[in-house]
């Protein structure tokens, strides 16, 4: 099913970023989506490969099964029927399947397509789940809750980055003053109790102002148990990212994303001036989340007071 997506991709010179396997079978991070792109066709062709390649599985196994027998026959007839469950999912518009960026893009007209689309694609969710909780059908259970997951994830993934346009680093990253630091030159083993204490993750190592690298908790941990005396610089991590301090938030969040990374040094220039992690922004517009609805709230309350 999903070689069925990457080659028909492939012949339009596109790749997607990753595959995801899961119990049910795997999901395509492709490189383009429906609602960013007009060369409609391309996309709509890519969708629909896998659910073709899926009908062919259906066929190619019922024909064997015609003259399989015994523990075959079994085997066959449950892979026939998987089949079958992973072709009626594709055609569903549920986040991320196959057919939710084509109902997006039908959508597109309306005021807010991409609300309007995830909200549809979370109460079917829902409603196949209750569906086999009432069947007691474990296999459609673990999917579409997977599924409800995954798409509630998504949604709170793309209200923070809407958040995050308005913001920039500074209003977010941990300042030096908030941080544990260490000194270039110094020795693992001179701050061993800071180290336990801490519950940095990572732990900048300053020249003066300047950024020289940073440290694993963890790795400087390890260092320890060995039982040399080694210098911090031995446990420096191997490249990692590196922001200016008025970068967008919401660049930051997509570039840790796409890194696969949990943190990045925040300079001015060369000075150090900070270090933000993907943690401390999910927080933080949790938090600014709450309170802008908290704020809704409040002046609905004023109105109805008003009346």
């Amino acid at each position: 099913h999903e070689l069925g997506h990457l080659f028909v991709q492939s012949i339009f010179g596109q790749f997607p970023r990753s595959i995801r396997f899961y119990p049910f079978g795997a999901v395509t991070n492709f490189s383009m989506g429906l609602a960013q792109t007009s060369k409609f066709s391309e996309e709509l062709l890519t969708r629909v490969a896998g659910p073709v390649v899926t009908i062919g599985i259906m066929n190619l196994v019922s024909f064997f099964l015609g003259s399989a027998t015994g523990i075959g026959a079994s085997l066959l007839e449950q892979l026939y029927h998987f089949n079958g469950l992973v072709l009626l999912f594709s055609l569903l518009p549920i986040f991320p399947l196959d057919m939710f960026p084509v109902v997006l893009k039908a959508l597109r007209t309306t005021k807010q397509p991409s609300k309007l689309s995830f909200t549809i694609s979370q109460w079917l969710a829902v409603f196949i789940l209750v569906l086999a909780i009432f069947q007691r059908d474990e296999l459609i259970m673990l999917f579409s809750a997977t599924l409800l997951l995954l798409t509630v994830k998504e949604q709170l993934y793309q209200r923070a980055y809407v958040m995050a346009q308005k913001l920039t680093v500074r209003e977010v990253m941990s300042r030096p003053s908030e941080l544990f630091c260490l000194q270039h030159g110094d020795r693992v083993e001179k701050h061993f109790e800071e180290i336990v204490r801490t519950y940095q993750p990572y732990i900048p190592v300053v020249h003066g102002s300047r950024y020289v690298g940073i440290v694993s908790r963890d790795e400087a941990i390890q260092l320890m148990v060995d039982g040399d005396d080694h210098y911090v610089s031995e446990a420096f991590e191997p490249r990692p990212l590196q922001v200016q301090v008025s970068t967008p938030l919401a660049e930051v969040l997509e570039l840790l994303t796409k890194e696969h990374r949990d943190f990045a040094i925040v300079l001015k220039e060369e000075a150090f001036e900070g270090l933000i992690t993907k943690e401390k922004i999910s927080e933080f517009l949790l938090i600014s989340h709450l309170v802008e609805q908290a704020k809704h709230a409040s002046s609905a309350v004023d109105i109805d007071n008003d009346f």
